[in-house]
């Protein structure tokens, strides 16, 4: 046995164990003032090899036979051998909401709630940041596909399938772990306006490696390796062209510009430097007197406004003449 445990147990409370067993101590206030599990989260046998059923039938109290597994306080529990003592010993509360049963046609790995570390191979039910459960079963394939480390430190409730896989076809299974393409693509996303699905209708797939998908956040994301667990929608950024001819333009453009023989281009150096130049001849050769109109104007009216500016560049253009008187 480990050091002194440090948990001190409340009723009412999910609890999880050494071994990653998870046990609700429920208050049984008409029955007894001790700390019982219930029946269904006590896995193991007593030293004489009995299972939680086996051991209730000998029982002295009737009541006392609905009864999981007792523990004290301290989270030590009793009566059983010294494997399943250390393995049901708890070692703190469950840190995330726990689901009150696995999703449809699974059930808990072993017949018990576990939570813990996923291994190779095993079923588990995803949860996200908040500590939700989702009511969904993934499958840990390879190193490549393990629950995020990031989210209760990859630790999952693990679950298996409540019918034997034998008896099922692979497509039953498939539609089990992954729900079905067409009941999510009801929930298609709206996209942000720099992305576009990769295809119409939009696919909904495991994401390669370096693709776009739609995380369950709704956002974009790229994929850093081939899932193989979920699927999501796949997307790709917009072409630039096409996005500069979707952009509305900053100011909108002036009407002499869109009646002259250039047309409006969606390059911006084009629209806010090349056409404005050429527009500006052309409207200049097509309306000579109006330029000679806007320029003595434009001269009347800096005179007006700055008259001596005006005199001192006016005297600065006539020729100088100095005069000299010989005696």
């Amino acid at each position: 046995m480990s050091g002194a445990n440090l948990v001190k147990l409340e009723l009412n409370k999910y609890y999880i164990t050494e071994a990653g067993y998870v046990v609700y101590i429920k208050d049984y206030k008409n029955i007894t003032n001790s700390y019982y599990t219930i029946i269904e989260h006590s896995p193991g046998v007593t030293r004489l090899g009995r299972n939680i059923l086996e051991n209730n039938k000998n029982r002295t109290y009737e009541a006392h036979k609905s009864l999981g597994w007792a523990y004290g306080e301290d989270g030590e529990i009793h009566g059983l051998g010294d494997e399943w003592r250390q393995k049901l010993k708890i070692v703190g509360e469950l840190p995330c909401n726990f689901p009150e049963k696995p999703p449809e046609g699974w059930q808990w790995a072993g017949g018990f709630p576990q939570f813990r570390s996923v291994e190779i191979g095993e079923n588990y039910m995803p949860v996200d940041y908040g500590g939700n459960t989702y009511d969904q079963v993934l499958i840990f394939i390879n190193n490549y596909s393990p629950p995020s480390q990031k989210v209760l430190g990859g630790k999952r409730f693990i679950v298996e399938l409540s019918e034997s896989p034998t008896q099922m076809d692979n497509s039953s299974i498939a539609a089990k772990v992954v729900p079905p393409v067409e009941s999510v693509l009801e929930r298609v996303p709206n996209l942000s306006f720099d992305y576009e699905f990769t295809a119409n209708p939009p696919e909904y797939r495991f994401p390669k490696s370096e693709e776009l998908f739609i995380n369950s956040n709704g956002n974009p994301q790229k994929a850093e390796f081939d899932f193989c667990n979920n699927k999501y929608y796949i997307v790709k950024y917009k072409d630039s062209k096409q996005l500069i001819k979707e952009t509305a333009p900053l100011f909108k453009q002036p009407n002499f510009i869109k009646s002259g023989n250039v047309k409006p281009s969606a390059n911006l150096f084009a629209y806010w430097v090349t056409e404005p130049i050429v527009n500006t001849i052309i409207f200049g050769k097509r309306s000579f007197r109006y330029v000679v109109m806007l320029s003595v104007i434009s001269g009347a009216g800096y005179t007006a406004y700055n008259p001596q500016g005006v005199k001192k560049s006016i005297e600065k253009c006539l020729p100088k003449v100095n005069i000299e008187f010989k005696e």
